[in-house]
């Protein structure tokens, strides 16, 4: 059985996943993290960490079209469940409510 807290790698892709929202797969959380927080990580440890993640329902994955005509084949998206995406959400509007 799949252990319930996450540790901080874990919770970084969580967050890449909720900040792409619906539109993240492997690379574009790898890209992120290179373009957001400056962090190189590899493709699989991202890999390995949504299936953790998805072990322990934080997430869920789809397949989707594609994002660019020049891609060949649909992608295997991630996704938030939606408890988990309800609690992001309202962290983020009481960010903003004490961030004004």
């Amino acid at each position: 059985m799949a252990k319930k807290y996450l540790g901080e790698f874990e919770e970084s892709i969580l967050t890449m996943v909720a900040v792409l929202e619906g539109q993240g797969y492997g690379k574009s959380i790898v890209d992120s993290f290179l373009s957001s927080i400056n962090r190189k990580v590899s493709l699989s440890a991202v890999h390995i960490t949504l299936y953790r993640l998805e072990d322990k329902r934080f997430v869920e994955s789809f397949w989707g079209g594609r994002l660019l005509p020049e891609e060949e084949e649909e992608k295997d998206y991630i996704a938030l469940q939606m408890p988990v995406r309800n609690c992001y959400l309202m962290c983020k509007e009481t960010e903003r409510h004490f961030g004004n």
